[in-house]
């Protein structure tokens, strides 16, 4: 078996991943490179033991596990073990790693095909095929031609929809797996307390990831406490005794989900690669509060930014395992009294173009500067490939947020 760990960039990498588990074992949880993305032969292997090792105990004892797999490891392991253990200052360091190594990965495939090309192993026709396929790759997808029994398997499957309580809304728009929906306000309508409704509706059933780039962790977890409990925002502080323990029990619930908040500045890439390892083991729901605050694209127009995120939002939804609900502002136009439309959208047009789904929210009061504790809301499907539009009356009640169904129409 080779050990030739010299230090090459390559090498350095593979070693550091490898470290980085060996010194923080849970990170097996968050590796989405996989075995064939080594080049060194050891190191290969070393990965899949460990792999291996930590699924079926549930963690990684460096002395157990080199017993375990001392015919495979070999004498010289314990140097090799040293050797790695050396190159690694931080563990923070390890995601940075494996986007590296995936990059590797990538080219190289490019090289190989562009190799059987030039060897006319493959007709020029197959040589595109490859190259689009891998640039738009992730660990989770296949690049084989699809066999018969696969084609007739993806045609026959039925679309797995992700409903949630507002059940008029979840009938009407019928969202399913891989769609990228977009939510539409003005704003102080109240897109967001929607989106967390919908957050802690969904989260009950799938992993779901929370990007808010305007707010803090903690008013979030308060918005999402505040739902779940019925309890008043103005009383989460100094609950009385019956709200306290309808907190608790909140708190335990939300606390029980696979459900990740990330707040602060954040980017097309940041996002893509937070969904890359989130998606590794199940498909996730993923919510972006709100699409115009994605940093990226400096030096391009607002409408050329918005634009590039949009689109590479709905391609992040279709080439990983992932369902996107982004947020999006509605422009102030001189009819605020009216109900928006999706020609409403601020900055670009691409909202309408790549979302499957668009729904908007309406509030009078909101335009006319109006504030009541339970506000009457409109909820707007403007645009739905999965099936119809229509209007839906709703209720939004900011004390505790929670949004209620009154009636659709049509």
């Amino acid at each position: 078996m080779d050990q030739n760990l010299t230090d090459n960039p390559i090498n350095l990498i593979e070693k550091t991943i490898i470290g980085c588990i060996f010194s923080s074992p849970k990170l097996v949880e968050e590796t989405y490179v996989k075995e064939e993305y080594f080049t060194n032969s050891y190191n290969k292997m070393v990965f899949n033991l460990i792999i291996q090792y930590y699924q079926k105990h549930k963690n990684l004892d460096v002395t157990l596990f080199w017993q375990e797999n001392n015919d495979s490891l070999g004498n010289n392991f314990i140097i090799y073990l040293e050797d790695i253990m050396s190159t690694i200052a931080t563990t923070t360091i390890f995601n940075d790693y494996q986007d590296k190594l995936f990059e590797i990965y990538r080219n190289n495939l490019i090289i190989r095909y562009v190799d059987k090309f030039s060897k006319k192993e493959i007709k020029q026709e197959q040589l595109f095929d490859y190259l689009e396929k891998i640039k738009n790759m992730s660990s989770n997808i296949k690049y084989d031609y699809l066999s018969e029994e696969e084609i007739y398997h993806i045609i026959t499957k039925e679309d797995k929809q992700i409903k949630f309580r507002l059940t008029s809304l979840s009938n009407t728009i019928r969202i399913s797996e891989h769609d990228f929906v977009v939510i539409g306000a003005r704003p102080g309508v109240g897109k967001t307390g929607f989106a967390l409704n919908l957050l802690e509706d969904i989260s009950k059933n799938y992993k779901c990831l929370y990007f808010n780039m305007e707010m803090s962790e903690q008013q979030i977890l308060r918005r999402l406490i505040s739902i779940n409990s019925r309890v008043p925002m103005n009383d989460l502080i100094n609950p009385s005794s019956n709200q306290e323990s309808l907190l608790k029990q909140a708190v335990k619930d939300i606390s029980s989900r696979k459900l990740k908040i990330f707040t602060g500045v954040q980017t097309n890439d940041s996002i893509k690669n937070t969904i890359i390892r989130e998606s590794k083991e199940s498909h996730v729901v993923v919510f972006i509060d709100y699409i115009g605050l994605i940093a990226g694209f400096p030096n391009k127009s607002p409408y050329e930014r918005t634009t590039n995120i949009v689109k590479d939002l709905r391609q992040q939804s279709l080439n990983f395992d992932c369902t996107i609900i982004g947020l999006a502002q509605l422009n102030r136009n001189s009819d605020k009294e009216d109900a928006p439309t999706y020609r409403d959208f601020k900055d670009s047009g691409e909202y309408e173009q790549s979302a499957v789904s668009a729904i908007l929210l309406h509030n009078e009061n909101a335009d006319k500067k109006i504030e009541k504790r339970v506000e009457d809301l409109e909820i707007i499907v403007a645009k739905n490939r999965n099936g119809r539009t229509g209007h839906i009356s709703a209720t939004y009640d900011q004390n505790n947020q929670q949004i209620f169904e009154k009636a659709k129409y049509y």
